[in-house]
């Protein structure tokens, strides 16, 4: 046993209330560690100041003088506030079920298979590249793909990508 076990007990110990095999543990302890010896001489030395007070014991009437007082404050307590407790938490509980409810179709539905983008048809007299540029222009790489298309369209025979 450890001196936080020991300490624990310790009180009983000093009045003789551990089982036998319990109480052997503690001696065996007590006989290694000196900071357990001093909690047990306190302990024994409070018991020393305390022996000689005479238990009293309590008026017949203590009990039903406390009750008198304290049903007054029991009465005095409204309804609402018996169930207000589990009805808040029933509220919150049904809020977040609904809430899951409502989520569940949105958080479980398949991602598109293809890019939000704009789907045009090429319009008569506009070519690929046209109706490209015009699909592409609100796209994160818009101006590269603009210019690059744009340039494809001017100087044909370097679309292959290469450099003059």
């Amino acid at each position: 046993m450890d001196c936080a076990e020991i300490r624990k007990i310790l009180p009983d110990y000093t009045v003789g209330g551990l089982e036998e095999h319990i109480a052997a543990h503690v001696r065996a302890h007590l006989q290694e560690c000196e900071s357990c010896r001093r909690e047990l001489r306190a302990l024994e030395n409070t018991g020393a100041l305390l022996a000689p007070m005479q238990a009293t014991d309590p008026p017949r009437d203590l009990w039903p003088a406390i009750r008198s007082q304290l049903e007054p404050r029991a009465r005095r307590k409204p309804a609402w506030r018996v169930y207000w407790k589990p009805a808040v938490a029933m509220a919150a509980a049904a809020v977040i079920l609904l809430a899951v409810l409502l989520a569940w179709p949105v958080l479980q539905a398949p991602a598109p298979l293809t890019p939000d983008l704009p789907v045009l048809a090429m319009a008569e007299g506009t070519t690929y590249a046209e109706t490209q540029i015009a699909a592409a222009w609100d796209q994160p790489l818009a101006d590269e793909a603009s210019l690059a298309l744009a340039m494809a369209v001017i100087e044909p025979e370097n679309a292959g990508g290469a450099i003059p």
